[in-house]
């Protein structure tokens, strides 16, 4: 998604990274994924002990995953693979505060309005 519509006219746009109006989240009902994950990466390490982490890459990812990549970036890429279908999209209005959620991974969104006031900036980061 590069630019959403929202009710009140205002476009709000996706083009670079770090967006102070926009999420991701996985809902607490797909959280296992999040131990699968320790369960994949626990694995991987089991498999690479025993020289065997081609093969286990093969096996779990098949050609998704190139067996060359570092320990690191293969971590890496076990939590991306795992996260990608369970994670979605949430964005904010700057202008009216609307919530825009996105439906089950379709790049569709349905939205919501704040009740209150103190709505601005909610889903920024982690002030530090």
């Amino acid at each position: 998604m590069s630019k959403l519509g929202c009710q009140c006219g205002h476009i709000i746009s996706d083009n670079t990274d770090f967006i102070p109006y926009k999420a991701t989240f996985i809902s607490d009902q797909d959280s296992m994924i999040y131990d699968k994950t320790i369960e994949d990466i626990c694995s991987l390490m089991e498999a690479y002990k025993k020289g065997e982490k081609e093969k286990w890459i093969k096996n779990r990812f098949g050609d998704k995953v190139d067996g060359s990549l570092s320990n690191d970036w293969l971590i890496i890429k076990i939590q991306l693979i795992n996260e990608y279908d369970y994670e979605k999209t949430i964005y904010q209005c700057e202008k009216c505060g609307r919530i825009k959620l996105e439906k089950n991974n379709s790049n569709q969104y349905v939205s919501f309005r704040p009740e209150t006031e103190g709505w601005k900036n909610i889903l920024s980061g982690k002030k530090k």
